[in-house]
């Protein structure tokens, strides 16, 4: 873990938003690592919160910079990121994984693990990212969020938080030489592999209403590629569309 400055606090609000404010006053550096006993605050995408028993899970998040990305290269962090995650998850024999769009982790359907990330953008080039991982490890009781699930759960065995962060960072490591605007359709379909629900009609949600289509890919620009009941192609970016499932 040497790529990483690691600061373990016991508990704080948001780790993306303590990374943040450290941002904002010029003192962060690449590969600045805050990671949480307890995030009283945790945020997930369109602020949903992320709900996490102390000192059970794994949430963290870090600074990185990769060099020469453009705006339209976001959603490949996203891809090298959560196809990191999964790499490692493997390792530990966590079993039946897939990603479902746009960066939620799925063992046997139900959700382990997201991630949340923020990048800062200079003209049309990415600056930095703020990358946030909640990782459910050693939990076991969701209060009837039947969705969601554990690490332990999944395997029947529990697990040193620090060896889980160790094994992520190094998948982390070793996806991120990849990261770079001429591998883009190479990671995009490395992520579409993992894909839940793939060519499966499943419901979504726009505006409130909802419909039937079924999932054919993944733009190069991250957008989601549905094919509706009347065979229409329709292309959804993650703000405007919601999987019930």
């Amino acid at each position: 873990m040497s790529n990483f400055n690691i600061i373990k606090l016991d508990a704080i609000s948001s780790t993306n938003d303590w990374l943040k404010e450290k941002y904002d006053k010029n003192t962060c550096m690449d590969g600045d690592l805050i990671w949480a006993n307890e995030q009283t605050m945790g945020r997930g995408q369109k602020s949903n919160k992320w709900l996490s028993e102390p000192g059970k899970n794994l949430t963290f998040s870090f600074f990185k910079v990769l060099k020469s990305l453009k705006v339209n290269d976001q959603f490949i962090i996203n891809c090298s990121v959560s196809t990191a995650i999964i790499n490692a998850l493997k390792k530990i024999h966590v079993p039946n994984l897939s990603l479902k769009w746009p960066n939620d982790i799925l063992s046997d359907d139900k959700k382990i693990c997201g991630v949340l990330i923020e990048n800062y953008i200079k003209g049309d080039a990415i600056v930095g990212s703020i990358i946030g991982v909640g990782l459910n490890i050693n939990q076991t009781d969701f209060n009837n969020i039947k969705c969601a699930s554990s690490v332990l759960n999944k395997t029947g065995k529990e697990f040193d938080l620090e060896f889980i962060l160790n094994l992520l960072l190094n998948s982390f490591m070793e996806s991120f030489k990849f990261c770079k605007s001429e591998s883009k359709e190479y990671l995009i379909r490395e992520y579409e592999k993992l894909l839940f629900a793939k060519n499966r009609l499943s419901k979504f949600e726009v505006n409130n209403q909802t419909f039937n289509a079924t999932i054919m890919g993944i733009d190069l620009d991250g957008k989601l590629v549905l094919q509706n009941e009347k065979k229409e192609i329709l292309m959804f970016s993650n703000s405007t569309i919601k999987m019930i499932y």
